[in-house]
Formats: structure tokens, sequence, C-alpha cells
């Protein structure tokens, strides 16, 4: 009977989870009915902030983590950001509320039950994966128009199709942790994921980018078993390569030897599919605010800014032209001390999975911006399965590995 209660009561903070998730991370086409409704948006709003207090409700004591640190001095430059430059100052309030549920949720789990944890982010970026699989088959055309391009394109469950890959990999990342936290074999729905994500983004609607990214991250998992795969494709060779790219291609852009290389890698033209005229509308607009950003601006502000598009399609510039010179630094360190914490890590097949999905994704938000709410999710996870990694090894050696021991 107990055994029994323990059960449904994992189901019930699994679906939990599960609806955490959708509040958080809502695919963007019913965000579109959101948004156009103010009484759903009231009510989106609602469960937020009913969330945050439950999150933190439940809790007997709260300590001050490093997470949090971040977060609460993120939504501090995002306050002077908006103020500075006459946006809403609410935004850093949704964004204080947002950032500090995500990560008191996964630092919670991951101090008492990580397993229900990641089957919940598992199952639901698995359900809308496949979801979003389902609309590109029926609506190949796609089902909306969204804004976040340089002209009207077909936009599906997840958004548009270069905006796939960050729920992909997420999904990737929590379906790992959790076969191995539970001693398994990858499961079939995990190898399910891959194959859709391959289908989507490289058959159906094709990303040379993502695709890219996905080959990449592939390669890594086949060969991560391979010394010299581990010394190469590690997490200083990612920065190097990002660096090079955001150096020569965005910044100064003159070497036309290492633009025609890197266009054809990645099957653009010299622009980069236009991509060049919004980076230099954004270092523009950089260079006017450099302390404190452009804050986060409306859509049709954007699309005049950004050269009629709504993001500067590089992950870099993205955090520069919001926040400025302070706020990108702030979350550049946060991205770094986290990375920091994996060199902890004593199984060194998930220390290289966690540098090969993150490199792997900044390498591809050279090119796109990707969602900060994913980047901190993934981070966060990161960072506290790093930490768990360290307290068992230190425990007399009685944990040695993520592979030997046992599930109670």
């Amino acid at each position: 009977m107990i055994i029994q209660n323990r059960k449904i009561n994992n189901i019930i903070r699994t679906v939990g989870i599960f609806i955490f998730m959708f509040i958080y991370f809502t695919p963007e086409y019913v965000t579109g009915f959101i948004n156009k409704s103010p009484g759903l948006d009231s009510m989106h709003s609602f469960f937020k902030i009913f969330s945050f207090i439950i999150v933190y409700a439940s809790g007997k004591y709260i300590k001050i983590s490093v997470p949090a640190i971040f977060v609460i001095l993120n939504s501090v430059i995002i306050f002077i950001s908006q103020y500075v430059n006459g946006g809403s100052v609410m935004i850093s309030v949704s964004w204080l509320i947002t950032y500090l549920t995500m990560y008191r949720l996964v630092e919670k789990y991951y101090e008492c039950n990580e397993i229900i944890l990641l089957k919940g982010i598992y199952y639901y970026f698995l359900t809308i994966s496949l979801l979003n699989f389902l609309t590109l088959l029926l609506f190949p055309e796609g089902v909306f128009d969204g804004p976040h391009s340089f002209s009207k394109k077909a936009n599906f469950l997840l958004g548009s199709y270069n905006g796939f890959i960050e729920y992909y990999f997420t999904g990737i990342l929590a379906g790992y942790l959790l076969t191995r936290r539970q001693c398994k074999k990858m499961s079939i729905s995990w190898y399910v994921l891959w194959l859709i994500s391959f289908l989507s983004i490289g058959f159906i609607r094709v990303s040379a980018t993502s695709m890219m990214g996905m080959i990449l991250l592939a390669f890594s998992f086949c060969f991560m078993h391979t010394r010299y795969i581990k010394k190469i494709l590690n997490m200083g060779t990612y920065t190097v390569f990002i660096l090079i790219f955001f150096i020569f291609i965005v910044l100064l852009r003159q070497n036309i030897w290492i633009v025609s290389v890197v266009s054809d890698m990645f099957a653009k033209s010299s622009t980069f599919s236009g991509r060049a005229t919004v980076w230099d509308a954004a270092l523009k607009l950089i260079k006017e605010h450099f302390i404190w950003g452009n804050g986060m601006q409306a859509i049709e502000t954007l699309r005049e800014n950004l050269a009629g598009t709504s993001q500067a399609h590089n992950i870099i510039l993205t955090r520069f032209y919001q926040t400025g010179v302070i706020g990108a630094t702030i979350e550049f360190s946060f991205f770094f001390y986290v990375m920091s914490k994996t060199k902890r890590i004593k199984d060194m097949d998930i220390k290289f999975f966690f540098e090969a999905i993150t490199g792997v994704s900044l390498l591809m938000g050279m090119f796109e911006s990707r969602s900060t709410g994913i980047i901190f999710l993934n981070l966060c996870l990161i960072f506290y399965c790093s930490k768990q990694y360290e307290n068992r090894i230190n425990k007399k050696n009685v944990y040695q590995g993520i592979l030997q021991y046992s599930i109670n």
C-alpha cells in the first residue's frame, strides 16, 4: 500500500513538472493564441505567479545559490535598461518571477528526487517535439505566420523551423540524464526523438544550421568513448571556434576567404541569408547603447531596428543588444561558472556530453538568437547535476559513477 501510494505521488509530481514546463515553455503556436486574448494572457500570467508561490511555499527554507544571484542581478539590469530606454519595467518583474521559479524547481527536485524532475522535463519536450513533427507532416506549408523572420514564413507548433533545435536538444539532454540516472540503456523514445529531429530539420523543412548542429552532436555521441575525440571536441575547442567566428565573421567580416569557407560549410550565401545586414544594424545600436543596452523591445520596434527581423540572429549580439555590456558580462560569467563545475565530474562520458550539447548549441547560436529560458533551464540542469556528482563522489567513494548506484 505504501509503495502504491508512493508511485501515485510520483506520477502526480511528474505531471506537475510537465504542467510547469507547459506554463514556462509554451509552444509558440499556443503563445500566439494567448497573446491575442486578454483573458488567456491574464490567465497565463496568473499561472506563472501561482507556480512561483507553490515552488517557494513548499520549501522549508530557501538558500541563496549562484543561479539565484544571477537571476536577481540580471533582473536589476533589465529593470535599469527598461527604465533608461523608456520601456516597461514590469518586464524585469516578470523575468525575475519566471527565472526564480525555474531555478528553484530544478534545485528542489535535485535535492530530493531528480528522476521526477527529469521525467517531467523529458516527457514534456518529447511530447511537443512529436506534436510539432505531426504539424510538419500534416501542414508542410506551416500553420501560422510568425514574427521572428525576415519575411512571413511558414511556422509550426514550435515556431520557425530554425528554432526547433533548442526544444529537441533540451529533450535529448533531459532524456540522457534520466537514462543514466536510472542505470538503464537509452530508451527507444530517446532514439525516436533523434529521428524526428533529423527528419524535421533535414528533410521536411531544411535548416542547414540546425542540421549541422544535429550531425555534430550525433557524431559526438557516437564517438564519445573515443579518447582522441574527447580531447579534440571539448568546451575549449568550441569556445575558440565561437570567438573566431564572432570576431572575423560578425565583427570584422573583412577576410573574404574565411567568410567563403564558413558560408559554404553552413550552405549560406556570403551575407549568411541576410544575417550580415542584421548584425550590422545590431552592432550600430549596441555602440549607441553600450552600457545598458536597448532593453526588451516590442516586435514592431525590433523590426524597425534590425533590418526587418525581430532578433539579432546571434546569441552574443542579442545579449549585448538587450542588456548592454553589464548584462552580457553577468550572463556570460554565469555560463562559464556553470561550465567550470563540469570539470569536477569524474564520469567523462557525462562531462563530454554536457560540453558537446552546450558547445554545439552555442555554435548554432552564431546564426540564431536562442531562447534565454531554455538556455537557463539547460544550465540549471548541468549545474545541479554536476553538484550531485561531486557530492556523491565525495561520500567515501560510495558513489564511483552514475551507473554504479541503484535507485530506491
